[in-house]
């Protein structure tokens, strides 16, 4: 005598439910972008909060990407924004924790050739 062989699951009620949840999900998310860089800032046990001038960020992520002011820069371009910077604007300099430290070190090497008065380099606190 030969037995039946079992057909299977039949999966297709299964896909149809995971299409609905998808189609769910996607239509009440939001897709808003987000001009944020997330980066890891180094920690330290001391830290001071800045002043309430009118700043400049120049961000290093953990990529090695420079950005200024949340925009993309290359490093050689990065000497010629720091000229046209006025004396009396602070200028912040954050790092990943992951970035190159040669990246980080070729920025403060421009910064230093601009005798840049507001300079802050951004930590947490442990």
């Amino acid at each position: 005598m030969r037995l039946k062989r079992p057909e299977g699951m039949n999966i297709i009620p299964f896909i149809d439910i995971m299409l609905v949840l998808l189609t769910i999900v996607l239509s009440v998310s939001t897709f808003m972008a987000h001009r944020s860089l997330v980066l890891d800032i180094p920690k330290t046990d001391t830290n001071e909060a800045l002043t309430q001038k009118r700043s400049h960020e120049v961000v290093i992520d953990a990529n090695g990407l420079l950005y200024w002011d949340e925009n993309p820069l290359a490093l050689e371009a990065l000497d010629e924004t720091l000229k046209s910077l006025p004396k009396e604007d602070e200028l912040i300099l954050k790092a990943d924790t992951k970035a190159a430290f040669g990246t980080f070190i070729e920025v403060v090497d421009a910064l230093k050739r601009i005798h840049h008065p507001h300079i802050n380099i951004v930590v947490q606190k442990k």
